[in-house]
């Protein structure tokens, strides 16, 4: 166990609704693959075989919970004397009883531990490692994991601030990130060398818990003794008995083209577990971003707006020639196609485009020269029709 709880216990809510036997593709006695006269031996050691195979935490094949299911919903109602009479004769146990849905664990002296079901009936394993037994290496390893005092996985959340020609190109980032190791001086106990053991109260000197969410019972690592069943009153004084100790580790992270503020990234961690890093995305003096459009604005004298021009405007991906006409001025806007930002989610490279907003700069003040030339502008111009006029207040 590395912090998330495996269930090992099984469910005995189907979610049934109403009696269905007669539209089941299968009755529970095939789930089972037993004869409707088997008896309550040849049913559980069945059950048992077909629960250790589709346990989802073991067989990882799409309709493993499904089967799963199944088997256990098979297995309540044959299992338990008066429910099979009752599905024996068409009707549905569900509805013939009264079931209590709540589940009730309790250990006794002799290390007996004891399920009991919504039926009343005690459903017994003689030791807690038998379910562990049952359910195979899957958990054993995990279990003996436990023991040794190694780290839980910890999955590691974090900002991560870009400039802007970082998000628009993608980079590599360095990442500083903390992380706890197992302490070397008690080897991942919490106890002081040299000191006498004495067995978890927590626990029971099992290293496991148990706990119930639902209808279904689930064991996680004990907290109290970090899974090894056993504790001192002397912690260790290198961690203070936590077992581990802060660290600070490094590594390199790929940033994909195109991210932008609010972009969740999911990176594999060193050794186990994930980074979630938020990004964040600084803004540019030049450019800004909608969508995957880069906008930015340029500034035309009159002449250059009137007679049209040729120049180099900066673009995310470097210099870019435009020409400007006189036709082009008149929409305000230009439009340089797929220099844009890279679609994140695309797999064939699509591009936003680079949206120029034109805008004409009027002189403040003119030069002798200047003046003279606006004038003899103006008595060649055309004059604007009297209606032209009225349009434009």
């Amino acid at each position: 166990f590395t912090g998330i709880a495996a269930p090992i216990i099984f469910r005995c809510m189907s979610g049934r609704t109403g009696f269905q036997q007669q539209n089941d593709q299968k009755d529970y006695y095939t789930i089972l693959g037993v004869s409707r006269t088997a008896s309550p031996e040849e049913v559980k050691k069945a059950y048992f075989k077909l629960a250790k195979q589709f346990h989802p935490d073991v067989n990882k094949a799409p309709d493993a919970n499904e089967k799963f299911a199944g088997i256990n919903r098979a297995y309540e109602v044959l299992s338990d004397e008066k429910q099979r009479k009752t599905y024996d004769v068409g009707k549905d146990p569900e509805e013939e009883q009264q079931m209590s849905q709540e589940w009730n664990i309790k250990e006794e002296s002799t290390r007996t531990t004891h399920f009991k079901d919504f039926t009343g009936e005690e459903f017994e394993f003689k030791d807690f490692e038998d379910i562990f037994e049952m359910m195979g290496e899957a958990f054993s390893t995990k279990r003996r994991d436990a023991r040794k005092g190694t780290p839980k996985v910890r999955d590691v959340k974090m900002n991560l601030t870009l400039d802007f020609m970082e998000a628009v190109r993608g980079t590599k980032k360095k990442i500083t990130y903390e992380k706890n190791i197992r302490c070397a001086k008690c080897k991942g106990s919490g106890v002081k060398q040299g000191t006498a053991y004495i067995r978890c109260v927590e626990c029971k000197g099992k290293g496991v818990k148990l706990f119930k969410k639902g209808n279904t019972i689930y064991s996680d690592v004990c907290e109290n003794c970090h899974g090894l069943g056993k504790t001192s009153k002397a912690q260790c004084d290198a961690c203070k008995g936590a077992g581990e100790n802060k660290s600070y580790a490094s590594c390199e992270i790929n940033i994909p083209k195109g991210v932008e503020t609010g972009t969740e990234i999911k990176e594999p961690k060193p050794g186990e577990g994930y980074f979630f890093i938020h990004i964040v995305v600084e803004d540019h003096k030049l450019f800004k971003r909608q969508g995957n459009d880069v906008h930015s604005n340029l500034l035309l004298t009159i002449s250059q707006a009137v007679l049209g021009t040729t120049l180099e405007i900066p673009t995310v991906y470097g210099k870019k020639k435009i020409t400007i006409s006189p036709t082009n001025f008149s929409s305000s806007l230009y439009k340089i196609p797929n220099y844009g930002i890279q679609d994140l989610h695309s797999s064939v490279n699509k591009k936003g485009d680079h949206l120029v907003h034109l805008s004409v700069k009027i002189p403040s003040f003119l030069n002798h020269k200047q003046r003279e030339a606006f004038k003899a502008y103006a008595e060649l111009e055309d004059k604007l029709p009297e209606e032209g006029v009225d349009q434009l207040n």
